[in-house]
């Protein structure tokens, strides 16, 4: 993993190797956790914007291989007082091979945007009990892959693509995310 900071930017990159001689197989996730507000006085009045349009069900917060369409029109933002998450999203919507979700604080006029490249395909999104935070947490595969796999599918026979990558030997790949934070418009 590198990071570097450039301005009001932190760049992650994460490089995954396979320097073995049997194929790898992989799934990777990234863990980022926003406070909220960001300068404002409420959180509950702070929009989340998720570029999503499927969840996976979920029991006992595992994947169960079925998937709907969501609820809540996340693309167009949602007051984080409405939110109540555990999460897991697909059907993320790509600019140009990027997907880009945001926080916003209207009092302070704060936004931070999590972009990410296509590699992450599914979005656990998770508000705790506190109410202080949201993550935004991108997934190259739904989180529990591995669960459902060895609950008697095999990956040619699983309930739908679960993302899970196999890496060959000696190979590798590069995976990113930025986080951006700026000033919105008045």
């Amino acid at each position: 993993a590198t990071y570097r900071l450039q301005m009001h930017q932190l760049h992650c990159e994460y490089l995954l190797e396979n320097p073995g001689d049997s194929p790898l197989p992989y799934g990777f996730g990234a863990h980022p956790y926003f406070r909220v507000p960001m300068g404002g006085p409420s959180a509950d009045d702070c929009v989340v914007t998720l570029p999503v349009t499927r969840e996976w069900m979920l029991q006992d917060l595992i994947a169960t291989g079925a998937v709907r369409d969501v609820a809540q029109p996340f693309a167009s933002g949602v007051r984080f007082g409405n939110l109540h998450l555990d999460n897991v999203f697909s059907g993320l919507g790509y600019q140009q091979s990027r997907c880009t979700c945001s926080v916003a604080d209207p009092t302070s006029r704060v936004q931070l945007d999590l972009e990410f490249g296509s590699a992450f395909r599914e979005l656990v999104v998770y508000n705790p009990p506190h109410r202080e935070a949201i993550c935004i947490e991108p997934y190259t595969c739904v989180p529990g892959a591995t669960h459902l796999l060895s609950s008697g599918s095999s990956p040619e026979t699983a309930p739908r693509d679960l993302g899970w990558k196999t890496l060959a030997p000696g190979a590798q790949e590069k995976l990113d995310m930025i986080l951006r934070v700026r000033e919105l418009a008045t």
